[in-house]
């Protein structure tokens, strides 16, 4: 899992103004089974022609922002949405889904939008191995990790947290992989800097060659 920074905060307090004068809906309506019981929080789709409109900017990040797109290999979005949690709302410990709307699930994301300091709790957990890791990002920043850990969103006690949240299919469908391949990535630019890039030729056509073979 990583953060990276996708959006400014004057990008993410515009669309964070926007949500907030917005009706939203039950988050338990595209929840599934178990996950009924322990969801509560509201949500808005990208039925909403401007919340459409900013998924397609944040879909651009991902395919153009060369950190995100090393390390995502987007191939397809799905589920983008905006979800909103008031005071006692939370979304206790889940696995996301592996498939939405027909579409394999690799990695997850949150785009935080309400600057950490304006509400309390509403802290990320995602359990990783034996630790879990708490995240509770700046306003614009965005964490990405891998669909299937078991994760969860604490209870919100004062203040309202709104996020950007999405699924990504992607063209390296195994995170150990795509972890290698953005380690190689992130060295391959690190000794462009220090050396010709002439020098690092053979290192990228091991990156590219890799990229196919893993690609499905």
């Amino acid at each position: 899992m990583r953060l990276f920074e996708i959006l400014t905060p004057k990008e993410a307090s515009a669309i964070l103004a926007y949500a907030e004068k917005q009706q939203f809906q039950d988050g338990k309506d595209t929840a599934h089974g178990k996950a009924k019981e322990i969801k509560e929080n509201e949500q808005l789709s990208t039925k909403n022609p401007q919340v459409a409109k900013w998924a397609e900017q944040i879909k651009h990040k991902f395919l153009n922002d060369p950190g995100l797109k090393a390390y995502t290999h987007p191939q397809e979005f799905v589920g983008l949405r905006i979800n909103s949690y008031k005071p006692d709302q939370f979304y206790d410990w889940h696995v996301d889904m592996g498939i939405m709307g027909g579409v394999r699930t690799d990695m997850s994301f949150t785009l935080f939008l309400t600057p950490r300091s304006e509400y309390e709790g509403g802290e990320l957990e995602i359990k990783h191995g034996t630790h879990t890791v708490k995240i509770k990002g700046d306003a614009g920043k965005v964490i990405v990790y891998p669909t299937g850990l078991l994760h969860r969103v604490t209870p919100v006690t004062s203040g309202r947290r709104i996020c950007f949240i999405g699924w990504i299919k992607s063209n390296i469908p195994a995170a150990d992989d795509r972890d290698a391949l953005f380690t190689l990535t992130t060295e391959i630019g690190r000794l462009k800097k220090e050396y010709a890039e002439k020098d690092t030729d053979k290192l990228s056509y091991v990156l590219q060659h890799m990229t196919r073979a893993l690609a499905r």
